[in-house]
């Protein structure tokens, strides 16, 4: 499609780098140099019409007569108040001035200059003569286009003739047969083999497992004395995927895979081997093999214990994951694709050697992720690919983002107004909102979203809308706009209750009459924030509830306020009650649906929540503020993050639906992005360990799949190893932590964290800390409702650290997260029991009184010192710790 440069007018003004005289006149610049200063001449270079001048160092101040520029590249310019479109990478840059330096202006037009060729006095005061010669005109010029609109490269359809190949020498040309021995030790192993048979046979009629043992050790060494005394007692087929696992654990790597087999032998088609030659393969990346048109017929199903199976696909992933580290990624794509039958993970492959291409086809065709076929697309730079799967999929907010990176305004916009139309439909004007705000950046239509949803209070999304429209309307001079919405909200809460988010908006409210251009309404926002924080509180007093801890919510909290004005709050409302504390709870709305996964962030106690909608969001404690995450390809099975929520990662799906695996990050300051999403295949349960940090800084996490754990790693979280298959079954695997070894919380924990009657979420949550390199805290509630508490050693000898385990046996408690070491807090219908570990019972020593009949989870806020509990519906309550 067409991509031309453009410039666009930026709205900051950057320092010169340069200067272009448009004059021939010597005269001119040497006046432009003279008004520089400076002992030295200056580089200049000689441009169609003109002259470019590059400065020593940037300068800010006025040059009459030339148009400052700044620089790019060291030799690609543009004006100072200019930004190219589509922008270009560092080495795209370098490559484009590679061989002559460019002045880009406006209109299309550019200069040409010889970096390496500058102007010196002589070229300034002496012209050359040209030859003369005859005079004729200029011949005439050929009709064509004046621009030039796109460049097509025609490249052949994926045909067997058109298929990358690498050749792979002399591959399958060898049986992995094992290896003959001599005669004597050939006989020697006959005779020991058949008196072993003898006496498995006999151990076997007689019921002594033991005789049969020992005739079983006597076959085995027959076997190591001559190993092709195996073809006879095992069977050919078996003798010699044993010999191909030999090779593999042996390190004869090539040798192995030149005879490697499929590992997936259920496929349509495949029929049982007739001999005992193993297929041969071509381990060569070949798109066309992996795409199944090969052409050479069906797989063979071989016969053989399923141990064997299990040890060799082990074997493959190894020879896969050594591949990808020494940056084979083709051999790797093609033992995951042809011979362990997981496409996905081919094309992960080759996307991150940069096959961008090859995996799109693979994902396409093979995955069916149309999705991340369209993400990898784009990267291989077919945007027309790219953008027709976006549309075809809904996804027109990712269509609008593709066609505004490559300069398409006006079509991004026409896309971002589909996927707000959308929002709308569904009656979720707050997301249409935010589409033209963070993707779009026309904050005009994203305000005409937010006053649309902001008018169907109290319903929908009419606060959310209210918080985001509060900021539009004081961008605007003179504060007009902004007096009429905050007359609006404090008619809206003038009524009793909506606490919570009456206070964001009033504290919201002071903040924004800080901004310089409301200075003459400064004291008159903050005056109404006040008296509308102070309505609240006068109604919470008068409903007979202790003002103090709501004076610290609504005003103390928001760090608006001077401390003087909190402790006269305090004063004027604090009633007289004593004895447990009453309820200071704050319960504030993120998103209405049903919560089915939630995680938390130790470091910042940011929350994330899943939805059965498909949604993902996150709560924000330190400024109360909720963030639109991701929204998955089915309802949310599992969420985890780091300890400082940089990482998310989602699984996603049902048992109707495939299950996929979405990674999402952020910057240090920026909004979530999400990356793609893969499949990922489960057992009948699906869960993810908690993210963490190995020492080479990489990511790490763990899939529970309902059979065993594998091992995540790095920026695209693909697989590296796997534990298992577990012996235990998939309903007693209740979690796992990576530290970075694996602590597994199943039955080794010693009981079974439980969802209590009426939980939303898919799994239980259980929270831990590590107090100590050699010592891991676990807390936790039973189904039935009661409190659990483990200590034990990690690391160590068994029996070094002694175990301990309380229970509080009260059947009442609803979520459990440990605060500190020894000091939990468990969530009841009728509010937070505050709990210590005493050496042989857990103690309530404090309780905070609050209606949470509704809780699924809590999690610790280090940073605002709270205990947020995340009810089924969506809320986050707010409770302060005691003390």
């Amino acid at each position: 499609m067409k991509v031309p440069f453009r410039l666009r007018r930026s709205a900051e003004v950057a320092q010169a780098d340069g200067l272009l005289l448009l004059s021939q006149d010597v005269a001119e610049l040497l006046r432009l140099c003279d008004a520089m200063g400076g002992a030295a001449l200056p580089l200049a270079f000689a441009v169609a019409g003109g002259f470019l001048v590059k400065l020593a160092r940037p300068a800010a101040g006025p040059f009459p007569g030339a148009l400052r520029l700044r620089a790019l590249a060291p030799d690609l310019f543009v004006p100072v108040d200019a930004e190219l479109v589509p922008a270009l990478l560092d080495d795209e840059r370098a490559a484009l001035v590679r061989d002559r330096g460019l002045v880009l202006l406006p209109g299309g037009r550019a200069l040409a200059f010889a970096p390496r060729q500058p102007l010196g006095p002589a070229d300034l005061i002496a012209v050359p003569r040209l030859p003369g010669g005859g005079w004729r005109p200029l011949p005439a010029r050929p009709d064509r286009p004046e621009r030039l609109f796109e460049v097509l490269l025609e490249r052949p359809e994926d045909a067997p003739d058109a298929i990358l190949e690498t050749g792979a020498g002399d591959v399958g040309t060898e049986a992995p047969r094992p290896p003959e021995s001599g005669a004597p030790a050939r006989a020697a192993g006959q005779a020991l083999a058949g008196a072993g048979r003898g006496l498995v046979w006999l151990g076997g009629a007689l019921g002594w497992a033991g005789l049969a043992g020992l005739g079983a050790s006597l076959v085995g060494r027959a076997v190591s004395w001559a190993p092709r005394l195996g073809e006879a007692i095992l069977g050919k087929q078996e003798a010699a995927l044993r010999e191909l696992l030999r090779q593999f654990r042996e390190g004869s790597l090539e040798d192995a895979l030149r005879r490697a087999l499929p590992l997936k032998g259920n496929e349509r088609g495949a029929i049982l081997a007739g001999d005992a030659n193993l297929p041969m393969r071509n381990v060569s990346y070949d798109l066309h093999s992996l795409l199944g048109g090969s052409g050479g017929g069906p797989g063979s199903l071989w016969v053989g214990p399923d141990e064997l199976y299990v040890q060799l696909e082990a074997e493959y992933r190894k020879a896969a994951e050594a591949a990808t580290q020494r940056g084979d990624y083709r051999r790797a794509a093609f033992i995951y694709g042809k011979l362990l039958h997981d496409y996905a993970l081919a094309a992960g492959v080759l996307a991150q050697g940069g096959l961008h291409h090859d995996a799109a086809l693979i994902y396409w065709h093979k995955v069916g992720d149309r999705h991340a076929a369209a993400h990898s697309f784009e990267a291989a730079g077919e945007i027309d690919r790219a953008l027709a799967l976006y549309r075809e999929l809904g996804e027109h907010a990712l269509a609008g983002d593709l066609l505004r990176r490559a300069g398409e305004e006006e079509l991004a916009l026409a896309e971002y107004r589909i996927a707000a139309a959308a929002c709308v439909a569904r009656g979720n004007h707050l997301r249409a909102g935010e589409i033209f705000l963070e993707w779009a950046g026309r904050p005009d239509l994203a305000e005409e979203h937010f006053a649309a949803g902001w008018a169907e209070r109290p319903g929908g999304t009419s606060l959310a809308c209210l918080m985001r429209l509060a900021p539009l309307m004081a961008q605007r001079p003179g504060g007009a706009d902004l007096l009429r919405l905050v007359e609006e909200a404090t008619t809206f809460f003038g009524e009793p209750g909506r606490e919570p988010e009456a206070g964001h908006f009033y504290n919201e409210l002071a903040g924004l009459a800080d901004r310089p251009h409301l200075s003459a309404l400064r004291q008159e926002l903050r005056d109404r924030a006040l008296l509308g924080l102070a309505t609240k509180l006068r109604q919470g007093a008068e409903g007979g509830r202790r003002g103090s801890a709501s004076v610290s919510a609504l005003l103390g909290q928001s760090g608006r306020w001077a401390p003087s004005l909190v402790r006269d709050a305090e004063g004027a409302v604090r009633g007289p009650a004593r004895g447990e504390g009453a309820a200071t709870c704050l319960r504030l709305p993120t998103l209405r649906g049903s919560v089915t996964a939630v995680c938390s962030a130790p470091a910042t106690g940011d929350v994330f929540l899943g939805f059965a909608g498909r949604e993902v969001v996150c709560y924000q404690p330190a400024d109360g503020k909720v963030a639109d995450v991701s929204v998955t390809l089915g309802p949310v099975l599992a969420l985890a993050t780091d300890a400082t929520a940089r990482v998310l990662l989602i699984l996603s799906g049902g048992a109707a639906k495939p299950n996929y695996l979405t990674l999402c990050d952020r910057g240090p300051t920026g909004p979530y992005r999400e990356g793609r999403s893969r499949p990922v295949e489960l057992h009948g349960g699906g869960r993810l360990t908690p993210v963490t940090v190995i020492g080479t800084g990489e990511h790490v996490a763990g899939l529970w799949n309902g059979r065993s754990v594998t091992m995540l790693r790095g920026p695209l979280f693909l697989p590296a190893g796997e534990i298992g298959p577990l012996s235990f079954p998939a309903e007693d695997f209740h979690g796992a932590l990576l530290l970075p070894g694996l602590v597994l919380l199943g039955p080794n924990l010693g009981w079974a964290p439980g969802l209590p009657s009426g939980c939303s979420l898919e799994s239980p949550v259980v929270s831990w800390l590590r107090p100590q390199p050699t010592l891991l805290e676990v807390a936790g509630i039973e189904s039935s409702g009661r409190l659990r508490w483990s200590t034990f050693g990690i690391f160590v000898p068994p029996g070094s650290v002694p175990e301990r385990h309380l229970l509080l046996p009260d059947a009442r408690y609803r979520a459990a997260a440990l605060l500190r070491p020894g000091e939990l807090a468990a969530v009841a219908r009728d509010g937070v029991y505050w709990v210590r570990c005493g050496e042989r019972a857990l103690t309530v020593w404090a309780t905070t009184r609050a209606a949470l009949g509704d809780a699924v989870a809590c999690f610790p806020s280090p940073l605002t010192r709270e205990l947020l509990v995340v009810c089924a519906e969506g809320d986050v309550v707010r409770v302060p710790l005691p003390g």
